[in-house]
């Protein structure tokens, strides 16, 4: 994997042609590592997939992340959301053809007594995807030990990956100075 612009960011190419500038299509996605109190974070997992992603979702271009965050995670799971530090901990550009993604990874805590559980009015729940809470360890162990059958599903298991080293070292850093 290419390490480009700085240690937060991985640059990934997949079947792409031409110069990035040249491209008219963008995806920005948001995504949220998400602790409970007993430091477990929150996964979505589908019948379809091997491997747990975290929740977010593809704001519009207009939309403030922050506000996105909260609001999608409310609407899909009910949890509130307390984001740590109110900026991105990394983020990463990934092209394939003629698409950038670029992908934004906050992290933070669930406020209160929630449980995740995936309304049956939304469009998610409908398709299968489930919210719940695993052990980090667990979470990493399993995301490694997927076989994405996809070029793509391989660089978004990568992408999850390194989010969830990130937040890892964040949580570590965090624990040593006491914050």
């Amino acid at each position: 994997m290419d390490q480009a612009m700085g240690p937060w960011i991985i640059t990934r190419f997949i079947n792409s042609e031409g110069h990035p500038d040249d491209w008219s299509d963008q995806a920005n996605l948001v995504c949220i590592i998400l602790a409970n109190d007993d430091g477990e974070i929150m996964t979505m997992t589908s019948e379809y997939d091997t491997y747990p992603t975290f929740p977010g979702g593809e704001p519009e271009l207009q939309d403030d992340y922050y506000e996105f965050i909260h609001e999608t995670i409310e609407r899909t799971t009910g949890c509130k959301v307390q984001i740590t530090g109110g900026e991105p901990m990394a983020s990463t550009k990934m092209w394939w053809d003629e698409l950038c993604q670029l992908t934004w990874c906050y992290r933070g805590r669930v406020v209160g007594t929630g449980h995740p559980t995936m309304k049956q009015e939304d469009t998610e729940a409908l398709d299968g995807l489930r919210a719940n809470f695993m052990s980090v360890e667990d979470t990493m162990a399993m995301l490694e030990g997927s076989e994405p059958e996809t070029e793509f599903a391989q660089c978004s298991k990568e992408r999850d990956l390194y989010f969830l080293r990130m937040y890892v070292e964040a949580v570590a850093a965090e624990k040593s100075t006491g914050s």
